[in-house]
């Protein structure tokens, strides 16, 4: 049983220092896929190296260690917390956005924070909802990133009648996929075991069903409990990744920089060898864009083909091109 949500609402976790070098954006392109896109992801030696714009999202998983982190040890969404530990329960990402205030050098060097606070929390049912703020802070203290996610821990219950919740700007809101027309662009991917073994190396974390504990939190265990060897499960935030490499491959025109925002909504766990189709529409930027920060925006929707079922549905993101 967690204390009260209040607590919950509004504590600020110690900053972590980040870092990470060219070799960590390779891994980290490779690991979404980025091989289809060009040099310009995986080649430090390539006149047009850049860093993907999504990268930051991984700082939610790494810290400054050059080794590998084991999921229960770093993985536990509340650690350090004043609230009761929830450790073991299961939690689930359900969503994921990013804002790319400035684009991120190639490398970092010593002095970047990542500062997280809890902006959000509410009973739901059997569980909890959690939702954080998190950014990306240069030694000179400039914002460069900033992260809004929202996690459910299952299997836990709050002594607090009411939610906790404080003032905190969000994300841009969804807007609902425009299912009465086609697509305007239709990007697919493979997801090989290549880009689950990468992914892995770049945030320093174990697979999500490489430990019986890990994969019995995670609740995937419903699935392939039968199995002696289960298919590896990519991390929600890989296929993040994915889907934010066809948006900027298709409506970007490969450009990374034209990313502003980008997030969505997670609903199922693609295995490898699946192939994933990711939808795009182009959208009213007037309507949607009151301030004008950019001159496309885009909704998509990413479904696995294999199942037909949806990976990640509500995506929006806004981009300058």
């Amino acid at each position: 049983m967690a204390d009260d949500l209040s607590i919950i609402a509004g504590y600020e976790l110690q900053d972590r220092d980040v870092s990470w070098t060219k070799s960590d954006l390779v891994a980290y392109a490779i690991g979404v896929g980025a091989t289809k896109d060009g040099p310009h992801y995986i080649d430090e030696h390539d006149a047009s190296f850049t860093a993907l714009p999504t990268y930051p999202t991984i700082m939610t998983l790494a810290s400054n260690s050059t080794d590998l982190h084991p999921f229960i040890v770093n993985g536990t969404l509340l650690k350090g917390m004043p609230a009761n530990t929830i450790s073991g329960n299961p939690v689930y990402l359900a969503k994921s956005t990013i804002e790319i205030v400035k684009h991120i050098p190639l490398v970092s060097g010593h002095g970047w924070k990542w500062k997280t606070r809890y902006t959000y929390a509410l009973q739901v049912g059997p569980g909890i909802r959690i939702e954080l703020k998190s950014k990306l802070i240069s030694p000179d203290n400039v914002t460069y990133s900033k992260l809004y996610s929202t996690y459910f821990v299952n299997g836990v219950t709050t002594t607090g009648p009411r939610p906790g919740k404080i003032t905190a700007v969000g994300p841009p809101k969804e807007i609902p996929i425009p299912l009465n027309r086609k697509a305007d662009w239709i990007v697919e991917d493979t997801l090989v075991s290549v880009i689950n073994i990468d992914f892995r190396e770049k945030i320093r974390y174990s697979y999500l069903n490489a430990d019986p504990l890990v994969m019995k939190a995670a609740y995937l265990n419903r699935e392939f409990s039968d199995q002696t060897e289960p298919p590896k499960v990519a991390h929600p935030l890989c296929v993040f990744g994915i889907a934010s490499r066809a948006v900027i491959k298709s409506v970007g025109k490969l450009n990374p920089l034209s990313l502003k925002f980008i997030g969505g909504r997670f609903h199922s766990y693609p295995l490898s060898g699946d192939q994933l189709q990711t939808k795009i529409w182009k959208m009213d930027v007037v309507a949607s864009d009151p301030q004008k920060m950019t001159n496309t925006q885009v909704s998509f929707c990413t479904r696995n083909m294999a199942t037909g079922k949806l990976i990640m549905d509500c995506g929006v993101a806004y981009l300058d091109i």
